[in-house]
């Protein structure tokens, strides 16, 4: 990887490979780019040297994560986050005097100076989505993917003119596109210090798509991504034009601008508007081999100057394509998996399939007082899953990927760890274990200094700890098999893991949420010490750890109950065991039981297909009188037991052993449910519990969970 010379250095290159690939639809038919970076194919084959003698002890203490950005007494607990000390933008911040929420690009100042949230403001943003923001004294900076960058049309002569290539009469004509909507990512700088009179006092606009962000200290690091996407490319209405497009296509590279291949920014202030290309030609880094057209670009804001204060000289780019966004206090990468160029739907060659997959890693300097620096870029095989197959540790990045066909019948998939180091500018393998999940694929990763923990599943969840104390002799030291997943992994101590995702039968059908914990006290036999279940139920947090929520030995899940068709959030005392101290629910009229509009057979009359014994794995089931009343004179059937019997057969046997009566009600419910109840965050501020929906922020006693005050959103 090394930086171009100058502008026509950069030029010269990207016209070169974009002739030799460009096609009758442009560059693909997606209007993005092919390629992976093959740069470091010879860092996925470097080993290091002879491994130690020993891989070491397992680490003394396995680290609890961050609950947010507050004081060390866990008295503000505001978004749960990977690495401590590394904070991450969110829908919901608070710093114990205020909250910010944001729902769709609406953004909302609620007060709780006075514990009673009072929803002071709000502010529409722009017309994009995904906004999230950071939050530092009476400033926030919002980050997210917003409306239309638009540019001047690039300039065509009279020699140039796709209409007049084509002969009078020809039936395939060309129709020129390139149209006036460019996607483009837009930061917020909102003035808080009036908070009944928010104010935006700056705009930065900056073509492409938003990735992520991380902030250390005062400096907030985001990652773009910028594809080739205006340039007017021409499509063949036939076969018989796809030549003449190909060669029209050519002359638009020929003719085509640094600015059409890098992206623009417009930043707008009280005191006037700046635009312009981000990134100077010297600061575009690009691999020895090519890695597509694709620029990721790496963006610091000083929380001191704001937006005013943004400078390109604070903006580098790699010639690639990026994905997942992970941040340690030092380190800041972005990854993509990509597949083979060949292999990409190109001249009839079959898609691409999961063990083809090559992961691409590209390292940048995180100090807070000096501009952002490339510092070098890496592959290992196999597909990424989330920002937690990656970690940073003593210079050493560790990356869990998943290799092979999950769903071939040779069971040909696995997860590998691999352990790089920096070398000049790559990121070389020195340390790697393989074999963990075979036949199956990567569902959860926490890496923690020495230790490491990873979830893979099919039918069966197996849990790994991983002795990471010699980065050049990585090894599985433990293996639990149960089943079920999680999805989510938290550290609670030195020797327990809370573990959050799905139970599931032998057969690895789900039956609702679970929560975990997992002793690791001995490393060799680790094992399930607790575990509570809610059939039919799911937490966001499954998806997103920044809704999980801890304070001290208690966490606070959001949680839906598809028994009774409620979203709430769900009080769990974890330390010993998993005990329910109770719920925290919005809508106090929902009544506890399940609600009407449920459907029904005689128990001596079953479908001729195998339909409910489906339904039975999604809703509850219940056996009922015939002049029965829901659910108090019904026995319910857990989804654990009507689906462990695995087939249709074992379920009439078993509804057999109930004693059914002919006229007795074989009766199935699918349970309530509105968008916009789900509770979407939860911060914690002196004892208060502050639950937060997309209509309403209720604030509850942390004690004894008796609501305090409510306000709509």
């Amino acid at each position: 990887m090394a930086p171009f010379d100058d502008c026509d250095a950069f030029l010269r290159y990207v016209k070169s490979e974009a002739s030799e690939r460009v096609g009758p639809w442009g560059l693909d038919p997606y209007g993005g780019s092919w390629g992976v970076d093959d740069a470091s194919d010879d860092a996925m084959d470097e080993s290091a040297d002879e491994p130690a003698d020993d891989s070491g002890d397992m680490g003394a203490e396995v680290p609890a994560s961050d609950a947010g950005s507050g004081d060390d007494d866990g008295q503000v607990s505001g978004t749960n986050v990977q690495e401590t000390g590394v904070d991450e933008a969110d829908v919901v911040k608070t710093d114990g005097d205020r909250i910010i929420v944001i729902d769709g690009n609406v953004f909302r100042h609620v007060d709780i100076t006075d514990v009673d949230p009072i929803v002071t403001d709000a502010l529409r943003l722009g017309d994009g989505w995904q906004y999230e923001l950071f939050l530092d004294g009476d400033r926030a900076i919002v980050v997210g993917n917003g409306g239309s960058f638009r540019h001047d049309p690039m300039p065509v002569d009279d020699t140039f003119d796709a209409e007049a290539e084509f002969a009078p009469g020809s039936s395939m004509p060309i129709d020129a596109i390139g149209g006036p909507w460019l996607p483009s990512a837009e930061l917020f700088e909102i003035d808080l210090s009036d908070p009944n009179d928010l104010r935006i006092v700056a705009t930065l606009q900056v073509e492409g798509s938003y990735l992520s962000a991380r902030r250390v200290g005062d400096t907030v690091r985001l990652a773009l991504s910028t594809g080739p996407q205006e340039l007017p490319w021409v499509f063949p209405g036939g076969n018989a034009g796809e030549d003449l497009a190909r060669e029209t296509n050519r002359e638009v590279i020929e003719r085509s601008s640094y600015a059409d291949w890098t992206p623009s920014f417009r930043l707008t202030t009280d005191g006037g508007d700046r635009s312009g290309d981000l990134l100077r030609c010297d600061r575009i880094n690009h691999p020895a081999d090519f890695s597509g057209f694709d620029v990721v670009s790496v963006v610091d804001i000083d929380l001191d100057d704001g937006l005013a204060g943004f400078d390109t000289d604070d903006a580098v780019g790699v010639l690639a394509s990026g994905d997942t966004v992970y941040s340690s206090l030092d380190r800041f990468y972005v990854a993509t998996t990509r597949w083979p160029e060949a292999q990409l739907f190109m001249d009839d060659v079959a898609p691409p399939m999961a063990d083809d997959s090559i992961t691409s890693l590209h390292a940048f300097e995180f100090a807070t007082d000096e501009p952002v620096r490339y510092l070098a870029t890496g592959a290992v095989e196999g597909q990424l899953l989330d920002q937690f197959s990656l970690d940073e540790h003593d210079g050493f990045l560790r990356v869990l990927t998943t290799t092979g066909d999950e769903w071939s019948a040779d069971g040909s998939s696995e997860t590998v760890l691999t352990v790089l180091e920096e070398q000049g500018d790559r990121l070389v393998a020195v340390g790697e274990v393989g074999g963990l999940g075979r036949g199956e694929r990567l569902y959860s990763a926490r890496l923690l200094g020495d230790v490491g923990f990873a979830v893979t599943f099919r039918q069966i969840d197996p849990f790994y700890v991983l002795d990471l104390a010699d980065p050049t002799a990585p090894a599985v030291t433990g293996e639990l098999k149960i089943p079920g997943f999680s999805t989510y992994l938290h550290p609670l101590d030195e020797h327990r893991v809370l573990g959050v995702g799905q139970a599931a039968t032998d057969q690895g059908q789900t039956t609702g949420l679970k929560v975990s914990i997992f002793d690791v006290s001995d490393p060799a036999q680790p094992r399930e010490s607790a575990q509570w279940t809610l059939p039919y139920g799911w937490s966001s947090a499954e998806q997103d750890h920044r809704a999980f929520q801890i304070v001290g030995s208690t966490v606070l899940l959001p949680a839906y109950d598809g028994e009774v068709g409620q979203h709430g959030t769900v009080v769990l005392d974890v330390s010993e065991g998993i005990d329910v101290v109770g719920w925290i629910v919005h809508d106090d009229d929902i009544a506890s039981v399940m609600p009407a509009g449920c459907s029904g057979i005689e128990a001596s009359v079953w479908p001729e297909d195998s339909e409910l014994f489906w339904l039975a794995q999604e809703v509850p089931v219940h056996l009922c009188a015939s002049d029965a009343t829901l659910p108090g004179d019904c026995e319910r059937y857990p989804a654990e037991e009507l689906v462990r019997w695995g087939d249709e057969a074992s379920m009439r046997d078993a509804l057999d052993r109930a004693d059914a009566a002919d006229d007795d009600l074989i009766v199935w419910c699918y349970p309530r449910y509105r968008d916009g109840e789900e509770i979407v965050r939860i911060v914690v501020v002196d004892g208060v519990v502050y639950t937060i929906s997309r209509f309403a922020i209720h604030a509850t006693s942390l004690d004894t969970l008796e609501p305090i005050a409510s306000a709509p959103l």
